[in-house]
């Protein structure tokens, strides 16, 4: 392989890469503390890396070098989002399935209140839903899995303890949710 088709074949893969996890090209330079200039030349072949950088960024897409600079497709990125979509989705549905029993014992019983099954449900959703798209998927996503959570827990104690102000404080907690998530991204 010579230098322009290792140019070639880096450009093609990282560009594959970085477009399979939806980032921009500032996205992925500030993750790799380069300038989106220096993804561009990267992306268009102008230039390349050099080896330690390659390391970063393979390291970055959990992939070697050799497949980083290789002309076979080798990682197939958007399979592996999907499959995580489905894995977070799947997960987040067993918590509904295991509240249609629970909610249909709970109905044999003669309780009157088996529909909360479904509120607590929305609650366990809410914290596989924050696990999964802290590991997987961008920040906004980890946002409103939280705020989704803090809405359900403010239902529930408005329902169980009659404390009807209780929207105030959820909307306040979501504010403050999404106030924190901008300090700390500013922060870092």
């Amino acid at each position: 392989m010579d230098e322009k088709e290792l140019r070639e074949n880096f450009a093609t893969n990282l560009l594959r890469l970085r477009k399979d996890k939806n980032w921009n090209q500032q996205e992925l330079a500030e993750k790799l503390s380069y300038s989106d200039k220096a993804i561009s030349k990267w992306e268009n072949g102008d230039t390349i890396p050099d080896v330690f950088t390659m390391k970063c960024i393979a390291s970055l897409f959990n992939i070697t070098i050799d497949q980083l600079i290789s002309k076979e497709n080798v990682v197939k990125e958007s399979n592996k989002t999907k499959n995580r979509l489905l894995v977070t989705l799947i997960s987040s549905g067993l918590c509904f399935l295991i509240a249609t029993v629970v909610f249909f014992g709970l109905k044999l019983g003669n309780i009157k209140m088996a529909y909360m099954s479904y509120l607590f449900a929305l609650a366990f959703a809410s914290i596989v839903l924050i696990v999964f798209t802290k590991l997987w998927f961008k920040r906004i996503w980890t946002i409103l899995s939280a705020d989704l959570l803090v809405l359900t827990a403010m239902m529930i104690v408005m329902i169980f303890m009659g404390f009807h102000f209780a929207w105030i404080v959820a909307i306040a907690a979501v504010l403050i949710i999404v106030l924190l998530d901008v300090l700390l991204h500013i922060i870092n």
